[in-house]
């Protein structure tokens, strides 16, 4: 719990899974959220939002 699943994929991979197992459908809201409070991309990780490191 709380902690990134390496087996689900990474947001540089084709087609990464974490997105679609962790976020469901709220990865584009999530993903906008994240664009406008950290537009910098200050805070980061591997498996972020939406599949894409914004």
């Amino acid at each position: 719990m709380n902690y990134p699943d390496g087996d689900f994929g990474v947001a540089t991979a084709p087609d990464p899974a974490h997105s679609r197992l962790y976020y469901k459908g709220n990865g584009a809201r999530l993903q906008e959220a994240k664009k406008y409070w950290d537009p910098k991309n200050h805070f980061h990780h591997e498996q972020p939002p939406g599949g894409v490191d914004c």
